[in-house]
């Protein structure tokens, strides 16, 4: 298969900005220390309810002025802090394997400076053992990448359907490749194209069967 396929046997762990939207609107003094702490740690904790009060913000702020002044802090805000992390943390480019607004996917971890300011933190949201990066048809530009964590497969860009009867048997595939056992890893790939068979949905949205199987047999057995 000619495609750009990607492997990463690495450990890679997946560092968010705690409370993004908040810690920034705080940093830049947009809002108060006492406003941060109810925001963060009192009244409105939930994220979904930080979420709605900053886009009341921000829409009211549009409604006077045209335009969210708040919005085009905080965006760029997350920009320039997280390229700080990634220069004060000396991550090199090859080892980001994804950039996700407030979020990174570093292999090779070697994180020693997680907070930036008053406000601003990172934390460690995950941390994954095997990961395949493929596009989500042969010849198309839009990509996914398969995080495994301890007990289960992550998925960006795309969906696994867990209920799947080859879901099983597609995780054991991540174990015996990290295992780095061939007979193991063959038989559970038999297994898992068995189970395929059973049911004409698709165990990952958008993603052919026949396809998935072909990138998993080329590029990840073990």
């Amino acid at each position: 298969m000619g495609m750009p396929v990607k492997v990463y046997e690495d450990v890679i762990i997946e560092m968010d900005m705690r409370s993004a939207n908040v810690s920034i609107a705080a940093e830049k003094g947009l809002i108060s220390d006492e406003v941060y702490s109810d925001l963060v740690d009192g009244t409105f904790t939930d994220k979904m309810m930080r979420q709605v009060l900053i886009g009341k913000i921000m829409q009211e702020e549009k409604n006077q002025y045209g335009e969210s002044e708040l919005k085009k802090v905080i965006d760029e805000g997350i920009v320039e802090y997280v390229n700080k992390f990634i220069e004060i943390n000396k991550i090199k480019d090859t080892n980001i394997i994804e950039r996700a607004k407030d979020a990174l996917f570093i292999r090779k971890p070697n994180i020693r400076k997680k907070r930036l300011g008053d406000y601003v933190r990172f934390l460690e949201k995950g941390r994954y053992y095997l990961t395949i990066e493929f596009p989500i048809t042969e010849d198309s530009n839009r990509y996914i990448k398969l995080y495994k964590e301890l007990e289960s497969i992550k998925c960006r860009g795309s969906r696994i359907n867990t209920a799947h009867p080859a879901y099983e048997s597609f995780y054991e595939l991540f174990v015996q490749k990290l295992a780095h056992n061939p007979v193991a890893w063959n038989r559970a790939f038999a297994k898992f194209r068995r189970m395929l068979k059973k049911d004409e949905n698709q165990l990952i949205n958008n993603v052919d069967n026949d396809y998935l199987s072909d990138v998993l047999s080329s590029y990840l057995s073990a």
